[in-house]
């Protein structure tokens, strides 16, 4: 094989900025699993929901996902679960991240594949193909402003959602009430709590019509394709209604709307969002190595498979500045799965020290 060392690519694409910051890295908050947790935490608080109020939610939430599941023959895993078998830490349903078992996440190791096929639509005519069977994209709305977890002011907000919504909803003129079928991404719970919020969906709906990722397949971004996929299918029995389906990209870092349907009275739309949202998300600056009185504003408890327990604490000095805490505590451990420590004020020294207040 030779080697065209001279040559030059056309075109680079290169990220616009990072997905997780390198103080994030030099802490252990790597995985999304942990990130993702702390913004259900911080959502949680924000709606100052109890810790009993949190778990019923997620246990009533994931167990839609997974009655869902059960019926859909593309599912990979039909296994029936109870809501509260979901939210229990067992030997089969380790705890990972608080408030995250095992069947509350994405499971990646999974070979699923799915496949669509688009053209024009003079295209499919002179195939020949049956017009009643046709679904179109009628919206295709995303944001790719990027900004890392620890930055973001209001760790519980993804104004993305909120903004390509809105573009995707104007555009075919209907609400989100009006769209009849929804496939919101389904990485954690939390990005579909926070989306459920940014669209203005009722937390009653049931916001799946494949059973979502911990059940339904993936890996990853995959997962869109087989939503899209999906979508069609139920899109084909219930003819003349649209579909909603979203996508996700690392940490909440960037989202998409996408909308579905009958054959459309308007062109197609492909719309970014990304200065709105830029505009809507407020930033705080992250300090590694401040000291003084904070007050927690995230936190989750991170778990190893030989029992290590790892509290990860969002410590605000102001509404402009915070730093990042990782402490191995047990005790702190036990109490943060049992007690609220959003809120909880303390006092940041030097070499790590913690004092609570």
């Amino acid at each position: 094989m030779t080697l065209q060392s001279k040559s030059r690519p056309d075109d680079v694409l290169r990220p616009g900025a990072e997905i997780i910051s390198r103080f994030e890295i030099d802490l252990g908050l790597i995985t999304a699993t942990i990130q993702y947790a702390m913004i259900d935490n911080a959502l949680r608080y924000h709606e100052r929901q109890s810790m009993a109020e949190h778990r019923a939610e997620l246990a009533a939430l994931w167990g839609e996902f997974n009655r869902v599941a059960v019926s859909n023959p593309d599912a990979w895993n039909r296994s029936p679960m109870t809501p509260e078998a979901i939210v229990t830490s067992s030997e089969s349903n380790r705890m990972l991240s608080f408030p995250y078992t095992k069947s509350l996440v994405s499971q990646w190791n999974v070979n699923q594949s799915g496949g669509l096929i688009l053209c024009t639509l003079g295209k499919a005519r002179s195939l020949g193909l049956e017009e009643r069977r046709f679904i179109y994209p009628l919206a295709v709305v995303d944001s790719e402003y990027m900004l890392t977890l620890s930055e973001r002011r209001d760790l519980h907000r993804s104004p993305g959602f909120k903004h390509a919504g809105e573009r995707a909803l104007l555009h075919v003129g209907r609400t989100i009430d009006e769209i009849e079928h929804l496939e919101l991404y389904s990485c954690f719970p939390a990005a579909v709590r926070v989306q459920q919020r940014e669209l203005g969906i009722g937390l009653r709906r049931t916001v799946t019509e494949t059973g979502g990722m911990t059940f339904a397949g993936g890996p990853l971004n995959n997962f869109t394709i087989q939503s899209w996929v999906k979508m069609v299918q139920v899109l084909r029995n219930d003819p003349g209604s649209l579909g909603l389906v979203t996508a996700v990209s690392g940490l909440l870092t960037k989202q998409g709307v996408s909308i579905l349907g009958p054959e459309p009275t308007l062109p197609f739309l492909f719309d970014s969002v990304t200065s709105a949202a830029k505009d809507d998300q407020i930033t705080t600056t992250v300090e590694p190595d401040a000291e003084g009185h904070a007050r927690v504003s995230a936190y989750t408890v991170t778990h190893s498979r030989d029992g290590v327990a790892t509290v990860a604490l969002v410590c605000d000095f102001d509404e402009r500045r915070r730093t990042l805490r990782v402490v191995e505590d047990m005790e702190l451990a036990e109490e943060g799965m049992n007690s609220e420590l959003c809120g909880r004020e303390v006092l940041l020294g030097s070499d790590g020290m913690m004092r609570w207040l």
